[in-house]
């Protein structure tokens, strides 16, 4: 809030947005980067305060509040001179509250400070080349026994005993003219970091925490402003020109890499149960599966608005989609249009959905023919071995079936799903001279041989829907499979049923929940 002169630390409830307390402060505004802001700092808390650091014309201060909004306390730690702005997040480990006041000039800092009272408890002098932007990083050493790392330079890496200040290790930086402005992260014993200049990063180092002796340098996919993020063994690098890749912790090899956005991306990617969660500057969210072996798009939606904050997670994380990847096959003379409902509410739980485009959509070569380019396209969109749930409407029930039983789709399926489907013929389908719509015809020699082989779909949950309003499907009990659990609801229309609620509702738990 500069042109009011105040800024605010501001707490909302978590289960509705509501705005719980706000505490003002005043501010005075500053140089900075016009990618930068004057809130870019992130707060950190435990049991008794919220604690943060900012600048206020030249100057460094902290602060913490109490979870009702009331300031406890307030320390100013001296100038701070660095055009760019500030950026470092405080820290806590060990008992202590970990500050960096890390800037070019002769009074550049790391300070621990008593979290009671803001007392500074150690200080040890830093002077940067170019100033930093990053927050450390913490671990446990032994049980009770908490390290602290830093990203500077023209030192790359720093371990300090938070408890007194006292330098455990220190790794040199292999560009020292070049700064550090995404954050440290570790991962099986490994801590890594990157340094750039002009928006881009150049180099990489890694070493091992317990030493401070390199592991690996280099590297591709090299993030400047996004932060990386651990899983397991691995880390989970985004690139500011929106490219996601996997690296192995201890040799630096990278497993994947794929793009995500086609814009940029400074905010740093969040891990919350098997998922990595990505936003771009303009505001596109990637779920991503955190698999470091293989890549898995699992959803993608739009904030709205630019983004270059990283979210934040508490509470349980949502639970995994029990489908991650879903096939939507549409009925004759269609083109998956009619399908856009059931996409859209997928997609959202988190499924990546395909709905391709049968050829030709009338059948005219035989549904066996149409369900090998079902297969084509399944295989060329996810790969021969990806697990789907396949959802069939009309003749496209028809057609998975094929594909199922006759093309080995079964190996693959976790849940089949068909929507007023004509599984003993309709009569309808006298009215097409095309070979599709004869193989629909009740009694045709294609329904009778996907009866008898019906047996390979072996334990595939399959699930039928229908309506017995069904005016395209006659008799609308031709819907009716003895091999599905059977669904039936009162929709007046054929169509209709992509656009039922209960329908698309029923659907959505059964593949999400």
């Amino acid at each position: 809030e500069t042109e009011s002169g105040g800024r605010a630390l501001l707490c909302y409830d978590l289960a509705g947005g509501k705005l719980q307390w706000k505490l003002d402060d005043k501010f005075e505004a500053h140089g900075k980067h016009r990618f930068n802001s004057f809130a870019s700092s992130t707060p950190v808390v435990d049991a008794e305060r919220v604690y943060l650091t900012w600048t206020s014309g030249g100057n460094f201060l902290a602060l913490a509040a109490d979870h009702e909004g009331r300031k406890q306390w307030q320390v100013d730690l001296g100038a701070y001179a660095e055009d760019h702005g500030s950026g470092a997040s405080p820290v806590l480990a060990g008992g202590v509250l970990v500050v960096v006041k890390d800037s070019v000039g002769a009074d550049g800092f790391l300070a621990g400070l008593s979290p009671a009272d803001g007392r500074i408890l150690w200080k040890v002098a830093r002077k940067s080349d170019r100033t930093p932007f990053s927050t450390p990083v913490t671990f446990e050493e032994s049980p009770g026994v908490w390290r602290v790392v830093f990203s500077s330079n023209p030192a790359a890496l720093t371990c300090l005993d938070p408890t007194n200040g006292k330098v455990i290790w220190q790794h040199d930086n292999p560009q020292p003219e070049q700064r550090p402005v995404s954050s440290p992260v570790i991962a099986d014993g490994v801590c890594f970091a990157t340094v750039g200049q002009g928006g881009k990063a150049n180099a990489a180092v890694a070493v091992r925490i317990k030493d401070g002796s390199l592991a690996w340098e280099g590297g591709k996919g090299l993030p400047y402003v996004p932060t990386p993020v651990s899983s397991g063994k691995h880390f989970f690098l985004l690139s500011d020109g929106g490219i996601l890749s996997s690296v192995e912790a201890a040799s630096g090899k990278q497993l994947w890499s794929e793009r995500v956005f086609s814009d940029q991306a400074y905010s740093s990617p969040v891990h919350t149960g098997d998922r990595i969660v990505c936003i771009s500057r303009s505001g596109k969210v990637a779920v991503v599966a955190a698999n470091p072996d293989s890549f898995q798009l699992l959803g993608s939606s739009e904030l709205g608005d630019p983004c270059d904050a990283t979210p934040a997670l508490a509470g349980d994380s949502p639970p995994a989609p029990k489908i991650s990847h879903a096939v939507l096959v549409h009925g004759i003379f269609e083109n998956g249009s009619s399908f856009r409902q059931m996409k859209a509410r997928l997609e959202k739980r988190g499924i990546q959905v395909l709905v391709p485009r049968l050829k030709p959509a009338d059948g005219r070569g035989g549904l066996d023919q149409v369900a090998a380019g079902l297969k084509q396209d399944i295989d060329a969109a996810f790969g021969p071995k990806q697990r789907i749930a396949l959802i069939g409407f009309s003749m496209g029930g028809i057609v998975s079936r094929h594909y199922l039983q006759e093309l080995g789709g079964a190996s693959r399926c976790d849940t089949f799903i068909t929507i007023s489907s004509p599984h003993h013929g309709t009569k309808t389908a006298w009215l097409y001279p095309t070979k599709g719509a004869e193989q629909m015809r009740p009694g045709s020699e294609f329904l009778t041989n996907l009866a008898k082989s019906q047996h390979r779909l072996g334990k595939i949950p399959v699930i039928s829907y229908h309506t017995p309003l069904d005016l395209m499907i006659l008799p609308a009990n031709s819907s009716v499979w003895d091999r599905a659990e059977n669904l039936s609801f009162n929709v007046a229309l054929h169509p209709m049923m992509l656009v039922s609620n209960k329908v698309l509702t029923d659907i959505e738990h059964r593949l999400a929940d």
